[in-house]
């Protein structure tokens, strides 16, 4: 069942000109937390209201809604590990620089293993590692990995411009199917 998520105790507002909006993982149920979908592409033009993702924890799925209107200039990456106040996503105005933000962040790195695009492998750590995604059924822009839909195409599923990873189960809980992207 999806819920939606607001950060606690934010009322709809306009973007400020030049004034750039962090939106932080904000606290939900469980732990594990994901995005498993982003509904508005980097660059788009969000309103107050507006869904801007799905977000995934080990106990339930919730939409991101946002409270701020101006285009969104980053989005954290499909399937990587976040926890509460983690960067989820910039909105601003249209050309900001968001470099400086960023580069406030923590850096979360994940493991690093090479792969064939497209290759399947079940792994026994929690996070995704760089250049991977889970098997965990999230669709995708097309525009955002070319090369994994050349290698799968619409397999597991089709949207417009975007593409249905494979929805795989691991045989244990401590275990999890991810997929080479690059």
């Amino acid at each position: 069942m999806l819920g939606s998520l607001f950060s606690p105790g934010q009322s709809p507002k306009k973007q400020s000109e030049g004034v750039l909006e962090p939106i932080r993982m904000p606290e939900a149920f469980g732990k594990h937390l994901q995005v498993v979908q982003w509904y508005k592409a980097a660059g788009a033009w969000v309103k107050p209201g507006d869904v801007l993702a799905e977000v995934e924890s080990d106990i339930a799925c919730f939409e991101l809604e946002t409270v701020s209107s101006g285009y969104l200039l980053y989005q954290a990456p499909l399937g990587q590990p976040m926890e509460k106040g983690d960067l989820l996503a910039i909105i601003g105005p249209k050309d900001a620089d968001i470099n400086p933000l960023l580069q406030n962040e923590p850096e979360r790195r994940a493991p690093f293993i090479s792969g064939m695009v497209g290759e399947i492998r079940l792994v026994a750590f929690d996070e995704v590692p760089q250049n991977w995604l889970p098997c965990n059924g999230a669709s995708v822009a097309v525009a955002d990995y070319p090369e994994l839909f050349s290698a799968i195409g619409s397999r597991f599923g089709m949207g417009i411009d975007s593409f249905a990873l494979p929805a795989l189960k691991a045989p244990d809980h401590r275990l999890q199917f991810i997929i080479c992207t690059h």
